[in-house]
Formats: structure tokens, C-alpha cells, sequence
């Protein structure tokens, strides 16, 4: 089966015409479980589907994964927008359901490791905001056509996506923001079990901070 033509515009309804369905709220998706969402290799949007300005919030809902703050400055947030786009965030899933439960719940607070797209849990509206997947039933791997959404939203907009950081292996800089901290482990304080005679005592190798 061929790949279907890529989206003319990456609205809602520029989507649905290209395949993609769905369009549940975060909300609704918890709600029911995520019953409705494929067991399938997908590509998935989410859209704010509003032309009003974004409001960003000082703290992100996301989960502490590893011991990382997932929130940035509201001005790193104001420089990655992307005026006139309504799709805020593409991405890949071997198994979407299992993706996108794992998005779900890292917003919900949970300690999950989805931080690919993080910055969706500034928005004010995150809770209104629209997901929609697209099953891979052609011979395409996902992340093959999630590259080349990727590519075609940035030949149309000049840009990634909002919460995109990165693609092909290019990450978008992102900059520490002011007064947060990294998390790092504190192995002194950790008890270790004698060293029997004769035995040299294993040291614990020095944690290195978290990457930003």
C-alpha cells in the first residue's frame, strides 16, 4: 500500500483529509482508558485548535522523570511558538496506545519517561487541547513519516513545531532556566555493606548532573 499524501495544511481539518482521527482531549483520553487508540505503529498530532494567543504557565504539570524539572521559562516558551500554527506537537509510537498513554500520564504529574513534547504541559489550555493519531498501515516505519511531517510543517511554517526539539538528530538549544535545580544523587549519604578483609571496597562512580 502506498503512504498517503502528506497534509495540505496542518489544521484539524488539513489532518482528518491526510487520516488522521481521533481528536480527544487529554481528559477524555484517561478517562475511557484510551480504549479508542490503536495497539498499532502510529504518527500522532496535538492541536490547539484556537487562533487566540497562548497563555503559558510558570510551572509545568509534567513529572519529575529521573529527577528532571520539565519546566523552562515562559520566555524560552514565547520563543519556540509558533504563530499561526495550530499543531503544537508531532510524534511517533511503535504502539500508540502505550505512547500516548505514557504522554498522558507524564502531564498527570507521574514520574514517566515521555518528556519528548513537554512543553505542551505549560499551556494554559493543555487540558482542551486535541490528539489525534494516524495507524501506519502502509510499509513505512513511523518514525520515517513522522520525519517527513516534521519536515513538511517546517517547509510550511519555517519551524518546528512548538514542542518539537528536535529532528534527524538535531536538537533544538534549550537554555536552563533561571533558578531551577538539578536533582543529582547524593551517594555519600547512601549506606554500603562492609568490605569483607582483604577485599577492596567498590566506589560508587560520581553521578553525572542531568542533561538540559
Amino acid at each position: 500500500m502506498a503512504a498517503p499524501a502528506l497534509p495540505t495544511t496542518f489544521t484539524r481539518a488539513g489532518l482528518t483529509a491526510a487520516g488522521f482521527e481521533g481528536w480527544r482531549t487529554w481528559p477524555e483520553l484517561r478517562g475511557a482508558s484510551l480504549v479508542d487508540v490503536p495497539r498499532t505503529p502510529a504518527t500522532y498530532v496535538v492541536v490547539r485548535d484556537t487562533s487566540a494567543p497562548p497563555r503559558f504557565t510558570t510551572t509545568s504539570t509534567g513529572g519529575w522523570f529521573q529527577g528532571r524539572d520539565p519546566t523552562v521559562s515562559v520566555d524560552v516558551l514565547a520563543a519556540k511558538w509558533v504563530d499561526g500554527a495550530t499543531t503544537v506537537y508531532i510524534g511517533k509510537a511503535d504502539i500508540a496506545r502505550r505512547r500516548l498513554n505514557q504522554y498522558a500520564r507524564f502531564g498527570a504529574g507521574q514520574t514517566v519517561g515521555h518528556r519528548g513534547g513537554r512543553f505542551i504541559w505549560q499551556l494554559s489550555d493543555a487540558d482542551t487541547l486535541l490528539i489525534a493519531w494516524h495507524p501506519i498501515t502502509w510499509d513505512e516505519p513511523a518514525a520515517e513519516y513522522e520525519h517527513r511531517l516534521l519536515q513538511h510543517f517546517k517547509a510550511l511554517h519555517g519551524h518546528l513545531p512548538f514542542a518539537n526539539l528536535r529532528s534527524s538528530g538535531t536538537a533544538w538549544r534549550l537554555r536552563r532556566p533561571p533558578n531551577s535545580r538539578r536533582v543529582v544523587p547524593d551517594h555519600a549519604s547512601v549506606r554500603q555493606r562492609p568490605a569483607a578483609a582483604g577485599v577492596r571496597p567498590r566506589t560508587r562512580p560520581t553521578a553525572e548532573p542531568p542533561r538540559w
